[in-house]
C-alpha cells in the first residue's frame, strides 16, 4: 500500500480489533428496543482473550460500561447489554423516594441551588439549557437552571469520553430538567438549580477541617471504583469522616439478555463488585451508604467546543453515578425540613427550619437505610448464572456502610403518622451538644413486636494526618431500660462490651423481645410496654467542646430486623402521648425562600458568602466526585 501513488503518508498496520465491524456501528444501536447479537469472526492467529479484553476496553471508554461484550457458547462475541427497559431518557434510581416526592405538592427541590464540582457541564443540553446568558463567573439566582458556572479549569466538559461527559452526566442525575419540556426530567431533584465549579484536575482540600468550621455544609463523595482490588480501596478524599461517602449498588437485571439475567445475584439487593470498600487507614467504616450506580442514563455532552443543542442521553456506571442520587435525596430532605413538612406532613413554613446542620441530613439519610444481602464478586461476563459468586453481607459493614437509603422511611405527609423524631428541629432549634463525660437522654416507649432504632451523627474536629485514629471527640450511643442500671444495647459498630471508638456515625437497634432477653427481669415480662432511655454520652470531648450532634429515632413494627414502612399509613406507634410532636415548644419561623448553595472550593464558598445583600437565607451543601480518576486540564 505504501508504494501506491495515492498514498502519501506512512501506512501503519491495524491490529485485528480495528477490523471488526462492531467498531463501525453507531452507538445509537444501544437505544433500540432489541439489540441483536453481533457475530464476530476472528482473523487467523488472533488471540480470542486478547480481542475480548481490547474490545471491552474500547467500548468502556466509549460507553462507560464494563464488559459490554462476551463470548457465546459457540465462541462468538456478542453484545449482552440491552437498553434499560426502553427508557433511555430516564434515570431509574429504584429507591422508592416517595416517588421522588413529586406526588406530594410537587416537592422536587424547589428553591434549592445545588453545587456540583466536576469535569465540566454541557450547558447546551436540554436538561441544563436556559434563555439567560451563560453565567460564567457571575451569579444569577433567577436563571432557569444554572445560576453560576465557575470555570476554574475551562468551560467544557473534559471527560475522557467526550461522548458522555462525566460532569454533565452526574449533574443530570442530580438536578436535570428539560427546558423544552419535550423530554422527561432525568434529575432526582429536577426543580433544583445548579451552581457549577469546573475543577479540572485540581485536588480536593482538607474537607474535615473545612466542614468542622462550616457545619451547615454537607459533602457527598463517591467512594471510588476500586472495589475489585479488595478492601481498603476507598479513594481520597472519600475517607473523610465528616462527608457522606457513597458506594454503588445494582438495579435490576431485566435489561440484560436472557443468558445474562441472573436474579440470584444481579438484583437491587447486591453491591456492585467495583464499588470501593473500607475500612479507612485508621479502621473507620466507609462507605456510609450505597445507591444504584450500575448503568444509569443521564445527560450526554457533546465534544469540547460544540454549541449544538441536544437532548441525548447516555449510560455510565460507577460510584460517581450513585453519588448524585444520594445528593439529590439530601436536597429533598433539606426542602422537607425547610418548608415545615416534617411537623404535620403539610407545607407550613411557620415550623420550617431556618438552620439545618449537615449532621442532621446525614443522620436522616443513614437512619432511612436498610442493609443489602450480598456483594458481587468480580465475575466474568461469560460465566453461567450458577457459576457466578457473591459474598454475603452483614449490617453494617465495609461494603455497604448502612446500606440503601429510602426517604419513605423518614419523610411523611398529611395522610401519614410521624415516622421519626429528631433533634434539632424547628420547635427545639438549639443544636444539642455534650461536654466531656456529659450525657443527654431521650425517652421512648417500646411495646411488643416493635423495633427501636436511633442514629447519631456529629461533625468531628479534624484529626492529625499522622495520627493512628482520626476521631477526636468520641461520643457513645446506647440504650437502657428506664430505672435499670445496665446497658441493654450498644451501637451496631461496637465490639462486644466495648463502645465504638472510631466512627462519628453510630446506630442502635433493638426489638422488644431483645430487651426482655437482655434485662432478664421477671417484672418486665408482664409489661405490655417498656420504657427505654436513649443516651448520648461524651466519652471523650477534649477538643473544641462541647460537641454538637444530631440524633434521629423511630419505632416501627418488628416484622424483620429492620422492618420499615413502604407506603401508605404508617403502622408505627408514636413514642407515647407525653413524648409526641405536639408537645414540642418554642415556635420558630422560617422562610420559604431559603436557598441551598452548594460548592466545593473554599474561594467559591466565600464568593457566595460575600453576597449577603441577597434576601434569601443561605445554606451550603457540597456534591463532588471521587472515583479515582482525574478530569480536566493538567
Amino acid at each position: 500500500m505504501s508504494s501506491l501513488a495515492c498514498v502519501d503518508d506512512q501506512v501503519l498496520p491495524l491490529p485485528p480489533l480495528f477490523k471488526f465491524s462492531p467498531l463501525a456501528r453507531s452507538l445509537h444501536a444501544m437505544y433500540s428496543t432489541a439489540s441483536p447479537a453481533v457475530h464476530i469472526a476472528l482473523v487467523d492467529g488472533a488471540s480470542s482473550s486478547g480481542v475480548l479484553a481490547s474490545l471491552n476496553a474500547g467500548l468502556k471508554n466509549t460507553t462507560g460500561i464494563h464488559n459490554l461484550v462476551a463470548f457465546d457458547d459457540d465462541g462468538l462475541l456478542y453484545e449482552y447489554l440491552l437498553p434499560l427497559l426502553n427508557k433511555p431518557s430516564e434515570t431509574e434510581s429504584n429507591l422508592n423516594v416517595i416517588e421522588r416526592l413529586g406526588r406530594f405538592e410537587n416537592s422536587l427541590g424547589h428553591g434549592v441551588v445545588v453545587g456540583i464540582s466536576d469535569s465540566g457541564l454541557y450547558m447546551d443540553h436540554d436538561q441544563f439549557d436556559q434563555p439567560s446568558p451563560r453565567e460564567f463567573g457571575t451569579i444569577n439566582p433567577h436563571a432557569r437552571k444554572v445560576v453560576l458556572y465557575e470555570p476554574m479549569a475551562d468551560r467544557v466538559d473534559q471527560s475522557k469520553s467526550v461522548t458522555c461527559g462525566h460532569g454533565s452526566h452526574v449533574s443530570g442525575i442530580l438536578a436535570g430538567s428539560s427546558w423544552s419540556q419535550l423530554h422527561p426530567d432525568v434529575g432526582v431533584a429536577p426543580q433544583a438549580k445548579i451552581a457549577f465549579a469546573d475543577i479540572g484536575s485540581q485536588q480536593a482540600q482538607n474537607l474535615d477541617e473545612y466542614l468542622f468550621n462550616h457545619p451547615e455544609i454537607l459533602v457527598v463523595i463517591a467512594a471510588g471504583n476500586g472495589g475489585d482490588d479488595g478492601v481498603r480501596t476507598i479513594s481520597s478524599p472519600a475517607g473523610a469522616k465528616n462527608v457522606i461517602t457513597v458506594g454503588a449498588s445494582l438495579t435490576s437485571a431485566d435489561s440484560l439478555l436472557p443468558k445474562f439475567r441472573c436474579p440470584r445475584v444481579y438484583n437491587p439487593q447486591s453491591v456492585a463488585s467495583f464499588s470501593s470498600q473500607g475500612p479507612t487507614s485508621d479502621g473507620r467504616m466507609k462507605p456510609d451508604l450505597v445507591a444504584p450506580g450500575e448503568v444509569l442514563w443521564s445527560a450526554k455532552s457533546e465534544a469540547p467546543g460544540s454549541t449544538a443543542k441536544t437532548s441525548d442521553v447516555c449510560p455510565l456506571q460507577g460510584t460517581s453515578q450513585a453519588t448524585p442520587v444520594v445528593a439529590g435525596m439530601a436536597v429533598l430532605i433539606y426542602e422537607w425540613l425547610r418548608d415545615g413538612w416534617w411537623h404535620e406532613g403539610v407545607y407550613d413554613t411557620s415550623v420550617g427550619m431556618t438552620y439545618i446542620p449537615a449532621s442532621l441530613i446525614k443522620a436522616l439519610l443513614v437512619h432511612s437505610s436498610s442493609g443489602l444481602v450480598r456483594r458481587l464478586d468480580h465475575n466474568k461476563v461469560h460465566q453461567p448464572c450458577e457459576a457466578r459468586t457473591s459474598v454475603p453481607l452483614h449490617y453494617p459493614d465495609m461494603s455497604q456502610g448502612y446500606g440503601l437509603p429510602n426517604m419513605s422511611n423518614v419523610a411523611f405527609f398529611s395522610s401519614d403518622d410521624p415516622i421519626v423524631k429528631f433533634w434539632p428541629n424547628a420547635l427545639q432549634p438549639v443544636v444539642p451538644s455534650v461536654t466531656h463525660h456529659g450525657q443527654d437522654s431521650y425517652p421512648a416507649t417500646l411495646t411488643r413486636h416493635q423495633v427501636f432504632r436511633a442514629t447519631l451523627v456529629w461533625t468531628d474536629p479534624p484529626g492529625n494526618l499522622v495520627a493512628t485514629r482520626m476521631l477526636q471527640n468520641d461520643l457513645d450511643l446506647f440504650v437502657t431500660v428506664r430505672g435499670a442500671p445496665h446497658i441493654v444495647v450498644r451501637s451496631l459498630t461496637s465490639s462486644d462490651e466495648c463502645n465504638d471508638r472510631l466512627n462519628n456515625v453510630e446506630m442502635v437497634q433493638v426489638t422488644y423481645e431483645d430487651v426482655l432477653r437482655a434485662v432478664g427481669s421477671s417484672e418486665l415480662q408482664s409489661r405490655q410496654a417498656i420504657e427505654l432511655e436513649l443516651h448520648v454520652k461524651g466519652a471523650s470531648v477534649l477538643i473544641h467542646g462541647p460537641q454538637a450532634y444530631s440524633v434521629v429515632m423511630s419505632i416501627t413494627p418488628s416484622t424483620g430486623a429492620a422492618s420499615r414502612r413502604s407506603s401508605g399509613k404508617s403502622p408505627m406507634n408514636t413514642l407515647t402521648a407525653s413524648d409526641s410532636w405536639d408537645d414540642w415548644s418554642s415556635l420558630w419561623w422560617a422562610s420559604a425562600l431559603g436557598v441551598v448553595l452548594i460548592g466545593l472550593v473554599v474561594a467559591l464558598v466565600r464568593h457566595f458568602r460575600r453576597r449577603k445583600d441577597q434576601a434569601q437565607p443561605t445554606k451550603m451543601v457540597v456534591h463532588l466526585h471521587s472515583d479515582g480518576k482525574s478530569y480536566g486540564s493538567t
